[in-house]
């Protein structure tokens, strides 16, 4: 089974839903992967889902600073968290957001009008005029924000992206003293 991640806002009953596809059948009874159902898909072909399946929501905790961070398709539950923050407690965040150069990254059209009290970083690791493409990035890896960063202890990180990505970020948030209780991640490999 291969686990998708795809962004949604919250249904009215306050419940997330992010993992929405997995290795199935197709019309024909024929067993595909979600990519190739979706790629072959054609105007009012019907999909089952089952999900959500894990457990990468935001905390209840009022008083905290989100801090997203992620890379390529990992961004797609964060900007789920963010939109659903902008209706709800609105706490400060902050998005570090990378991949290898711009056509890695998706939602670049309209990133800055997820919420007015996001502030987004682009870390692109192989765009060299990387401050041509947007304002706000830079040629770096996003690991980068976290190096030069500070962080208070009503911080909490939320991250999503590669296994490698994810791991590389865990051990610098812990380098920094950062509790693990306040470090929510998704993977994928």
């Amino acid at each position: 089974m291969r686990q998708l991640s795809l962004d949604g806002k919250v249904i009215q009953d306050n419940s997330d839903c992010y993992t929405i596809a997995e290795i199935g059948h197709n019309h024909q009874g024929k067993l595909e992967t979600a990519k190739e159902m979706f790629r072959v898909a054609k105007v009012g072909d019907e999909f089952n889902f089952t999900g959500p399946f894990g457990e990468f929501v935001l905390s209840d905790n009022k008083n905290a600073n989100l801090i997203f961070l992620g890379t390529g398709t990992g961004v797609a539950p964060l900007r789920s968290m963010i939109l659903t923050e902008k209706e709800g407690l609105n706490r400060p965040m902050k998005l570090p957001y990378g991949g290898k150069d711009s056509q890695d990254l998706a939602y670049l059209d309209d990133m800055e009008s997820w919420a007015d009290n996001l502030e987004i970083c682009l870390g692109l690791s192989r765009e060299e005029n990387a401050s041509e493409f947007k304002p706000y990035a830079r040629n770096c890896r996003i690991t980068k924000f976290l190096e030069d960063g500070e962080f208070d202890d009503k911080s909490e990180f939320y991250i999503c992206g590669s296994g490698i990505m994810t791991e590389s970020v865990v051990k610098i948030l812990t380098e920094k003293g950062v509790a693990k209780e306040r470090i929510f991640h998704e993977r994928f490999n």
